[in-house]
């Protein structure tokens, strides 16, 4: 039974609620190729966290989608865009309402000259039952209530769209404050690992100021900068709490303090096999999102239209009516009417013209924003990819410096020990190799955020297969799908 209620579904799925519709034309002309680098699309990468290699994160990303409260509302959001749209739908079908009624009266008859005495009145009991059947349906001859019910019907998209965006944001979330703790892990074994070589310096220090080898400024200065090493250390260590709490929370849980993370940051995963820019129109939410609604006045703007025209209702009832409630069901009692009525607006001070122009300044600024989300989507894009090579090249180059300030430390160390470099000499090189170890650190992070942006701004994996439903695991359920749920739900 449960099987054969997925099928359904997933058939269903694929019916459209209404037609196709082209794109708007928002007069930029969209490049073959991404211009900040040179992409492939020979690759699919849906569940695009799970690019990352860590098994740890892709069971927290998967927490959140399950248990964000946030996440939780935007669904609830959806569940009223449904109902909505269902509502709208019901307008172009009959209403049949049923009734039956019950009388029961009794009649004296004072003063009439006949029957009785004068000591007794004359009365009459009377008791008439009636069933009914009443039927109004409102002939869409201009089509009003089918574009009422299209408008609706996009407007629902547009939320659907909006909770794919809500969850491919929070995965998103999610991977960066998981990779920001992991890197305040190894910022916090840097700093730990510096505090512990500084009060190395300092014994050794203090060694050599006994036995008069060297001068009491050198011990102050050492023991100035393992000071300043620890208070980065406290430092460094609130800001973690405050990290693992925040993802405490994206996950729906109690911030206790008590979630780790990986030892180590990631290797970024290979190169980006990105396709071509027109995809995006297909696989951002919020673009989706932007033109369903700039569709969902359009059609706003037809009802209003058709809304000017004559409407053509008809009514009919039919149902029986005795003074004994087992005539009802007898033909012989039986009574029906049918009618007609044709209304047309005649005067309404203008406010029927007034909603046009309305909705028709509504479809404008909406195109307008349109336009604008979608380049907005192609800039976040470009920048993503210009600025991986960048922070790439930064990487690397830190590296060195981060490799090259380590040799330093080493040299000043012994040339420190044969009186031949100055106490400040040491604690410079020091000092260079601390802040280029955790410069590289940050930027490999970093490197982790960028390629998340990317996900962000591609609206989902690499490639045209993988698009956001994929990623976000909510598939794009049309109005048909979620009254079929609805029916199943309530046969089972």
């Amino acid at each position: 039974m449960k099987r054969t209620t997925i099928l359904i579904v997933l058939t269903l799925a694929g019916c459209k609620s209404s037609p196709e519709r082209t794109k708007p034309e928002i007069g930029v002309e969209i490049p073959a190729e991404w211009q900040a680098i040179e992409t492939d699309s020979s690759e699919a990468i849906s569940r695009w966290w799970e690019t990352f290699g860590s098994t740890s994160l892709n069971v927290v990303v998967e927490e959140s989608m399950k248990n964000n409260r946030s996440i939780r509302s935007t669904v609830g959001r959806l569940q009223a865009a449904e109902a909505e749209a269902r509502m709208a739908g019901a307008n172009s079908s009959p209403v049949v309402t049923g009734s039956f009624d019950a009388r029961r009266q009794r009649q004296n008859f004072i003063g009439f000259p006949f029957g009785g005495t004068s000591k007794q009145v004359l009365s009459n009991t009377t008791s008439i039952r009636g069933l009914s059947l009443n039927v109004s349906w409102e002939l869409d001859v201009w089509g009003r209530l089918r574009s009422a019910k299209q408008a609706a019907e996009r407007d629902f998209e547009a939320v659907s769209a909006d909770v794919r965006g809500a969850y491919l944001s929070l995965a998103a979330q999610t991977t960066k404050v998981w990779f920001a703790i992991v890197e305040s892990t190894e910022q916090l074994k840097l700093s730990g690992d510096t505090v512990e070589s500084y009060e190395g310096t300092v014994k050794f220090v203090r060694d050599r100021v006994e036995t008069g080898v060297s001068l009491e400024v050198d011990l102050r200065l050492t023991q100035s900068n393992l000071a300043q090493a620890q208070a980065r250390h406290e430092s460094l260590t609130a800001s973690h709490e405050r990290l693992v709490r925040q993802l405490e929370v994206l996950l729906g849980r109690y911030p206790a303090g008590e979630l780790t993370a990986d030892a180590t940051l990631p290797p970024l995963p290979g190169d980006v096999p990105v396709g071509l820019p027109s995809g995006l129109l297909v696989r951002r939410p919020d673009i989706a999102a932007a033109e369903d609604r700039l569709s969902s006045t359009e059609l706003r703007i037809e009802e209003s239209k058709a809304a000017r025209l004559p409407r053509l209702s008809l009514t009919a009832n039919g149902g029986s009516s005795s003074e004994e409630l087992t005539d009802l069901v007898s033909g012989k009692f039986a009574v029906w009417s049918l009618a007609g009525n044709l209304l047309q607006p005649v005067f309404d001070g203008g406010r029927l013209k007034a909603q046009i122009s309305l909705r028709q300044g509504r479809a404008k600024e909406l195109l307008e924003n349109y336009a604008n989300t979608v380049l907005l989507a192609f800039s976040e894009v470009e920048t993503s990819l210009a600025v991986e090579g960048i922070l790439k090249r930064e990487a690397a180059k830190q590296s060195v410096a981060a490799s090259e300030a380590g040799a330093a430390v080493r040299i000043s160390e012994d040339r420190y020990q044969g009186g031949v470099e100055p106490m400040l000499t040491l604690l410079e090189a020091q000092r260079r190799a601390l802040e280029n170890k955790s410069r590289l650190l940050t930027v490999q992070r970093q490197l982790l955020d960028n390629r998340i942006d990317l996900h962000l701004s591609l609206g989902g994996g690499f490639g045209d297969e993988a698009t956001e439903d994929k990623t976000t695991q909510t598939p794009k359920r049309s109005l048909k799908t979620a009254e079929s749920d609805n029916q199943l739900s309530q046969a089972k």
